[in-house]
């Protein structure tokens, strides 16, 4: 399943879909960027455990190119700030608010999973 079947399928078994919808469930964004919060962690880990595998200038290169280009272009920060504050703009705050703070809670949490399932293995 892709990120977007997966969004589909949690908001076609959800009793209330609109109010999901209402605060922000509804938008791709939120699963690509706890995905790659995740796999950030998870890289960070074991290029630190592991860094004889991540030596040159070869493996830097690489490191840096899935660290910020892989995750970096996976994540999509802008359009959650941009849908935060269309809904600020829109009158409803609370939205908003609601939105920048599961979000910032969803993505350092799932960076900390990333960072910590390597010692769980």
């Amino acid at each position: 399943l892709g990120l977007t079947e997966l969004e589909i399928i949690i908001l076609e078994s959800s009793a209330d879909q609109a109010a999901l919808r209402e605060i922000g469930f509804g938008h791709g964004f939120y699963f690509a960027n706890i995905a790659g919060s995740f796999i950030l962690g998870l890289l960070t880990t074991v290029a630190a455990r592991w860094s004889f595998l991540f030596e040159g200038p070869v493996m830097e290169s690489m490191k840096g190119g899935l660290g910020t280009g892989f995750c970096g272009s996976l994540t999509t920060f802008a359009t959650w700030n941009i849908y935060s504050a269309e809904k600020y703009f829109q009158k409803s705050a609370g939205t908003a608010l609601f939105n920048i703070f599961a979000g910032l809670v969803m993505w350092l949490e799932s960076y900390r999973i990333g960072l910590t399932l390597p010692d769980l293995v």
